[in-house]
């Protein structure tokens, strides 16, 4: 069972603080009856889970040399193979149908997230043209952060791929945490060394 129902999208500190309150009370008054999934308010603030994912167009997830070219470079940049993502709905306006290729993505945890975020912070974000800091508004309210980056260039595992690249495209990061509130996600971010600018 998962307690969504608890978090408010717009939230100010105030509030995350007091929901975390309820959701306290809420795990303790269920105690042996059923265990709520996810984080407790006393779970340690860590990195829990990392998603990297790419969007693909109808014609492009069509396309095996596209499609081949980004699988090869996600299991590059995660150490993992990686898996082909599905349209559920269609869309006609982007001749999209269901079942059709629309992506690609990855989850890490454990050891390769450690792996993919010391690169990460020390290797990949040094080498994004023109950055000054990552926004401390790309953490929500629930301590994730999403950020993206804009082609392959800042990947230093893709350098040997720059010669046959059919294909030049963004990617999606997704850092899931165990914290629960903004103001402690920014901290466990900033205490690993992540770099953050002035907000927006």
């Amino acid at each position: 069972v998962q307690y969504d129902w608890i978090y408010e999208d717009e939230e100010d500190i105030d509030d995350q603080f007091d929901r975390i309150r309820k959701l306290a009370r809420f795990v303790h008054a269920v105690k042996g009856k059923w265990a709520p999934m996810g984080p407790k308010p006393w779970s340690p603030h860590i990195f829990k889970r990392i998603t990297i994912s790419v969007q693909l167009d109808p014609k492009q997830g069509s396309n095996k040399r596209i499609l081949n070219q980004v699988i090869e470079e996600m299991r590059r940049i995660s150490g993992k193979h990686p898996e082909t993502t599905k349209a559920t709905t269609n869309d006609a306006t982007i001749g999209l149908r269901m079942g059709m290729v629309n992506g690609v993505k990855v989850s890490i945890t454990r050891k390769l997230m450690r792996d993919f975020l010391a690169r990460f912070n020390t290797l990949t974000l040094p080498r994004v043209r023109d950055f000054e800091g990552m926004r401390p508004s790309d953490i929500d309210n629930m301590g994730n952060l999403r950020m993206e980056i804009e082609n392959q260039e800042p990947f230093k595992e893709l350098d040997e791929m720059v010669e046959d690249r059919a294909f030049i495209h963004p990617f999606t990061v997704d850092i899931e945490t165990t914290c629960l509130t903004h103001p402690d996600a920014l901290k466990l971010f900033k205490d690993y060394g992540f770099p953050f600018g002035e907000p927006l």
